[in-house]
Order: structure tokens, then sequence, then C-alpha cells
């Protein structure tokens, strides 16, 4: 009779957490399902896409803010310091013709007491009261036109840094006008320059005016 081995049986391992069965990796291997389609969200994202832009309006061009009648409103103080700039200005010429320069200078320099700027595109005309009316393309050809004391000039005009700029060209000189309005818009200054062959140093002043 054979001893009873007493060797124990080797246990069965364990599967360790670690490690995946066959149907965890069948279960791995099987796709997971897509999500459904949303075909109402597809539809509106299409709808807003299909929208067009809001158009933008384009911006005023520079000139239009100029349009407008204004009146004078530099009272006694401008229209003094204009006369002295005028007494001041024929020192500059021979003595025997200060006389004469001081009185064509005087008509030529009245002071306006309303000033109107109508604007048709890039076409502006400017009227003077007293005084007559000119109209001209902005950055075109000279136009003729007759002062109030009868002088024949060519006139120009154009935009400058959103200012309106008068150029008067005849044979005894030339005058520019700058028409300046205000960030309000009420508030308008005409700064007038003359020059002449005859005078060492232009002349300049500066009148006020408002917006009726």
């Amino acid at each position: 009779m054979k001893p009873t081995s007493t060797r124990s049986k080797r246990p069965t391992k364990p599967v360790e957490s670690g490690e995946d069965t066959k149907a965890d990796v069948e279960a791995k291997a099987e796709p997971e399902p897509e999500p459904e389609s949303q075909p109402e969200a597809k539809e509106e994202a299409k709808v807003v896409e299909a929208r067009p832009a809001a158009a933008t309006k384009p911006p005023p061009p520079p000139q239009a803010r100029l349009a407008g009648e204004y009146r004078y409103v530099g009272g006694a103080a401008q229209k003094q310091r204009l006369a002295d700039t005028i007494d001041q200005t024929v020192q500059q010429l021979n003595a025997l013709i200060r006389n004469i320069g001081r009185r064509r200078l005087t008509e030529s320099n009245q002071v306006r007491d309303a000033i109107k700027i109508a604007v048709d595109g890039d076409r502006v005309t400017t009227t003077f009261v007293p005084g007559g009316t000119v109209t001209a393309t902005l950055d075109g050809p000279q136009v003729d036109w007759t002062t109030d004391t009868g002088g024949k000039v060519k006139v120009k005009m154009s935009i400058v840094k959103g200012r309106l700029v008068q150029d008067f060209k005849g044979e005894d000189g030339s005058r520019r006008n700058v028409f300046t309005v205000d960030s309000t818009g009420d508030k308008m200054t005409m700064s007038v320059t003359i020059s002449s062959s005859r005078l060492t140093t232009p002349m300049k002043y500066a009148l006020s005016y408002k917006r009726k």
C-alpha cells in the first residue's frame, strides 16, 4: 500500500483586476453607437447663414456738415479789428496811393450779415448777404465771377481737412476764404487772407458766424 501524498494541489490563479476577460474584450471591440443627428438644428443653422449682412450706410461727405445759413455774431469788436487791420495793411503801400488802397480794401472786405452754404454732391454754392452768389465743383475747374466792386476773378473751391476753401484770383491779387465749422456744428469762422504784389505781408482777419 502506497503512502498517501501530502502534496497539496496548486490553487487556481485568480483573474487580476487589471486583465480583461474575453467578454470585456468583445464589449470593447463593439463600436459605440453614433449620436442621432438633429436635422432641425442643422436646418436652423443653414437659415442663419443664408441671411445677408446688414448694409452699412456710408458716412456723409465732409462738405455736408457745412450746409446751412449763418448770421454774423462778431459784433462791433470784430468790425473794429478789421478796420484796424486795413489801416495797418495800407502802411505797406506808397504814400501816394494809400487812400486808394484803403478804399479798395474796405469795399472788397465788407462784413457780410449772413452767409448761406448749399451743398449738392460735390457742387457747393455760397451766397453772401449782402453780396453775390458763386457756385463751383469741389476740386474742379475755376469758374468766372464778378466781385462787388466789378472786378473779374477766377474762383476755385476745395475741402481741406473738413474746411471749405475758396480761392479768388484776379489781376490785382488773390483772396482766400476758409470756412470752419466747430464740433457742435453751430459756430462758423470765416478766415480771410488777402495777397498782392504790392503787399509785403498778406492781410489776414477772421469773422464769427452762428448757424440760424
